[in-house]
């Protein structure tokens, strides 16, 4: 079982991305519970699924100790700080730590991932979400890749707005205008719509519809992830916020605006010029990469002039830009798939072990993975024996079976010796034709005797 702990500072972001990572352990069958401190939070985005889901255990933060029982796998969302009561008990289960770090595409993220810490007394260890293969990767499910193929290529007329605070909203609104398209524009309740109606002076509601030039604004409720996903999938442009949302705007490879959670210091800004260095890397078109780039400094509060931007000739670049980011991601591989390997690096697994699974899996690679990822939570404080493989298994070993075997063979032999004494009794009666009570107690009492011989025997044997 895994705990995975969520302190929410940025409303959905942070709950988010702990949701969807849990969701993704508990469809690759590991047990996961979820303590997040701000569950009316988290309740506007997780699924009717996620509610009743076996796997998954929802719960906000443990009171005190006592409430708390740690698991073999403990991930610290963000690295967040765990009262002293609960490490103390992390520390004496002897658990695996994991700082899941902020996602950046700064160096130090390839220079620290997986490295080990000792903090609170327990050594943990990072893990960093990001952009390349010397990182975690990003959460990328099997059924997103599904929705991807499915939805390449179609084009729907529609922007999705998720937003903070912004007054450049009206900037950006106005180069879209500029396209001479007509766009449905859909605006999320909470922040986004707020910042809509102070900049734009409106007082647009939910499910209300404003019509402006070729752009038409409907304010919508907040969804779950899997319903806003599908709005991403059906945009044509998606202007998002924060970390999760970035995120799967990315991979599915649609033009893509990102308003960043503001930090002190305007350290948000060093985190979005290294984003745009990372990917002058991977991405061909290094000029759309410097277009892209300055509409989002621009959009993040940056002096950046963007006037000089042609919109009309950047769209089909910026359409481009995004599909070959998005392939780039998903070549990565799933964070997830990334993590489970390397909490599968820290096993601690007997070579008799390794031969059960490769004989309970008949040489076959994609069951023997199988068995490893249900076995890998077992060897963080202690060695995998081949019992552990059988219990996995609900299997009795084959070392039991051999002895099982012995003893009906053995058994098997004196049951038969049995008959035979049987058969000899009945025919020494009929033979020397016994004719008294006590001549047939004396050859019974012969027959016990060697019964009781054979039983000392067995008992010696076994």
């Amino acid at each position: 079982m895994i705990s995975v702990f969520c302190d929410v500072i940025d409303n959905y972001g942070d709950a988010g991305f702990c949701l969807r990572l849990c969701r993704d352990l508990c469809n690759k069958k590991y047990q996961v519970r979820f303590f997040c401190n701000n569950l009316n939070t988290l309740k506007q985005i997780y699924t009717k699924e996620d509610q009743s889901n076996p796997l998954l255990e929802i719960k906000t933060w443990p009171s005190n100790s006592e409430d708390f029982t740690p698991t073999k796998v403990i991930i610290q969302a963000f690295s967040v700080r765990l009262p002293s009561q609960l490490n103390q008990k992390i520390k004496e289960a002897n658990s695996l730590v994991i700082n899941l770090d902020y996602l950046t595409a700064e160096k130090f993220a390839e220079d620290c991932h997986k490295l080990s810490s000792f903090a609170d007394g327990i050594q943990s260890y990072f893990f960093f979400p990001g952009f390349t293969n010397k990182t975690g990767g990003l959460i990328i499910e099997n059924n997103l890749l599904r929705l991807i193929k499915e939805e390449k290529g179609k084009e729907t007329s529609k922007i999705s707005l998720f937003s903070y605070e912004n007054e450049r909203l009206p900037k950006i609104i106005s180069l879209l205008d500029k396209l001479d398209k007509e766009f449905d524009v859909q605006i999320f309740e909470g922040k986004t719509l707020d910042n809509f109606n102070k900049v734009f002076k409106h007082n647009l509601e939910v499910n209300k519809v404003l019509k402006n030039n070729k752009l038409t604004y409907k304010a919508i409720k907040m969804v779950n992830q899997d319903e806003y996903d599908s709005i991403l999938l059906n945009s044509d442009l998606n202007l998002v916020r924060g970390e999760d949302s970035i995120v799967r705007a990315m991979l599915i490879g649609k033009p893509f605006l990102w308003n960043i959670y503001p930090q002190k210091d305007n350290y948000h800004i060093t985190k979005i010029e290294a984003l745009f260095d990372l990917m002058k890397i991977y991405c061909t078109n290094k000029q759309a990469i410097e277009k892209l780039r300055s509409l989002t400094l621009f959009y993040n509060g940056a002096d950046i002039d963007i006037d000089q931007i042609d919109l009309i000739n950047f769209w089909n670049e910026w359409k481009d830009l995004s599909k070959e980011w998005s392939n780039h991601l998903i070549s990565i591989g799933s964070l997830t798939d990334n993590l489970i390997a390397f909490l599968e690096e820290k096993i601690n697994i007997s070579d008799d072990a390794l031969f059960t699974i490769a004989k309970n899996s008949a040489g076959g690679m994609r069951d023997s993975i199988s068995l490893l990822d249900q076995l890998s939570l077992l060897g963080v404080s202690k060695e995998i024996t081949s019992e552990d493989v059988n219990a996995v298994l609900g299997r009795i070993s084959f070392d039991v079976l051999n002895k099982l075997s012995d003893k009906i063979i053995f058994l098997s032999e004196i049951c038969s010796f049995s008959c035979f004494a049987f058969f000899c009794l009945c025919t020494l009666y009929n033979s020397l034709r016994i004719k008294n009570f006590f001549e047939l107690l004396v050859i019974i009492s012969f027959l016990i005797v060697c019964n009781t011989i054979i039983s000392k025997c067995f008992n010696i044997y076994f």
